[in-house]
């Protein structure tokens, strides 16, 4: 009787064991997710795309991307979900937080199990401090990290070029020299000491494109591709004023030294530091014949070292703080025009 027992339980056993592993033979293949890639970013929102595929008769119900700010976020983490079940996925994350590190996944579930993609981290900088870097002179620029680039957090005030050659300084009494001279000079806003010493120098073109460098090493003058990623990633049409500007409330007197206490600051929400410094232009820009000084206070204008096309080469990024705070990507003058310079770091 004992054996009968025994048998039975055996069999018993044995045709668990059986079912079991039928059922799992017939469990579904899991999606398979692939090409997960970052689009687009600003410095609140990330794009991805991904693909979604499945080779078998199960349903997908949901697929999305999670996140965190752990390895291997879940969908107990965050998340959001596509609104397509096959194929090629889109989604944007808005609003995510500035240098911290965030892990992604995108993900796929169906009535059986949640897959995951490999991991994507990124950090959208935004105002981040950098190491310093010194100029051929001595002196000395703190530096900001923002998106991928690091940009000087103050505009140029050199006097030579990397190899030791002086860059002349010329004054509007001396117009005619700068005007008619195809060489690198620089000059300060009014010819004035504290100007300079604020706001940075104000450079002409042929400085800007001297084969013996103005920008100090590691660093160079931005392209118009470099501006254009910076444009971009601080929010390109909705690109407000508090985003790069910092400027000054009450009138300049040049007379004086800058003084915090008088002479109120607002602060860019990026930390680029973007003063506007002005520009050394034609008084009537029908002529040639004469230059001055203008747009202290309401107008940034920096140089790039080329255009959309690889020839061009005196191009500018330039900000207005007037007229609805309104931003020009690339505005064309001539290499005689004085403008401020902000150096980019050299890219890995």
């Amino acid at each position: 009787m004992k054996n009968i027992l025994s048998i039975l339980l055996i069999t018993s056993l044995l045709s668990s064991v059986f079912i079991a592993c039928e059922k799992d033979d017939n469990k579904p293949n899991p999606p398979e997710i692939s090409n997960v890639n970052i689009t687009a970013m600003t410095y609140q929102n990330v794009t991805l795309i991904w693909n979604v595929t499945l080779d078998s008769s199960d349903e997908i119900l949901e697929n999305g991307i999670c996140w965190s700010n752990n390895s291997n976020p879940t969908i107990e983490n965050n998340k959001i979900m596509s609104s397509e079940k096959m194929g090629e996925q889109n989604l944007k994350i808005e609003d995510l937080d500035n240098n911290e590190e965030i892990f992604v996944r995108a993900y796929s579930t169906t009535e059986y199990e949640t897959t995951y993609s490999d991991e994507l981290s990124f950090t959208l900088w935004l105002g981040a401090p950098g190491e310093p870097v010194t100029d051929i002179d001595g002196n000395a620029y703190k530096t900001v990290k923002i998106g991928n680039q690091v940009w000087m957090l103050e505009n140029l005030q050199v006097k030579h070029y990397n190899n030791g050659d002086e860059i002349p300084l010329v004054t509007l009494d001396e117009d005619q020299k700068w005007l008619n001279t195809e060489s690198g000079m620089y000059c300060k806003y009014e010819d004035n000491d504290n100007f300079g010493d604020y706001y940075g120098f104000l450079y002409n073109g042929y400085a800007v494109t001297d084969e013996r460098k103005i920008a100090p090493e590691g660093y160079n003058i931005p392209s118009y591709k470099e501006w254009n990623e910076l444009y971009h990633y601080l929010g390109h049409d909705k690109f407000p004023y508090y985003m790069l500007m910092e400027f000054v409330y009450q009138a300049w007197d040049y007379n004086k030294p800058y003084d915090p206490e008088y002479h109120l600051r607002f602060k860019d929400l990026s930390n680029f530091g973007g003063l506007p410094g002005g520009w050394r232009f034609f008084k009537d820009e029908n002529s040639n014949k004469a230059t001055a000084y203008s747009k202290l206070i309401t107008k940034a204008i920096w140089w790039s070292k080329s255009g959309q096309a690889a020839q061009e080469v005196s191009r500018i990024f330039e900000y207005r703080i007037y007229k609805g705070n309104q931003s020009t990507l690339i505005t064309q003058v001539p290499e005689t025009a004085g403008l401020s310079i902000r150096c980019i770091k050299d890219s890995e």
